[in-house]
């Protein structure tokens, strides 16, 4: 059984209606109702107020090419977003709407044949701390040079 609205409130709110449908934010016309958004939208469905459709014109976001110029520069997605007050997330949309790729992440680069010398004589944990990388891309950067990587250490049954 569906709860049915207040008819005082109901009137209220009809009140506003007009002016939803000349352009009104709903946000704003629903706190002076003094209900929530989803009973304001409930109501104007009862009155039989059609209801738009969220997210307005695509692109219509004024901070666009600003955005897209920072991200061009190579400004961090969330640098971008907190001076827009978006998600990192919402940045990289917009940047994809008009074409951007996405950045991953940037590979460092590794003295290879030094590191394979290296190798012969060191573990990888213990080459990684001088380049400031982890063990394990040591170990995945020797493997696409080709060098055959030795199990070293203690093993335990």
């Amino acid at each position: 059984m569906k709860h049915k609205p207040k008819p005082k409130t109901l009137d209220a709110v009809m009140q506003f209606a007009k002016q939803y449908t000349e352009g009104g934010c709903s946000r704003e016309l629903a706190a002076r109702a003094g209900v929530c958004l989803a009973v304001f939208f409930k109501y104007l469905r009862i009155g039989g107020v059609k209801i738009k459709k969220r997210g307005g014109v695509k692109g219509s976001n004024p901070n666009e090419p600003a955005i897209l110029s920072m991200f061009d520069a190579g400004t961090k997605l969330q640098e971008i977003g907190d001076r827009f007050n978006l998600t990192r997330e919402r940045i990289r949309q917009i940047a994809a709407k008009h074409g951007r790729k996405a950045r991953g992440w940037p590979k460092i680069k590794l003295p290879m044949e030094k590191i394979a010398k290296q190798y012969r004589a060191m573990t990888c944990d213990e080459i990684a701390p001088i380049y400031g990388v982890s063990g394990t891309t040591i170990i995945s950067r020797l493997r696409e040079r080709g060098v055959a990587i030795q199990r070293r250490g203690r093993r335990t049954k």
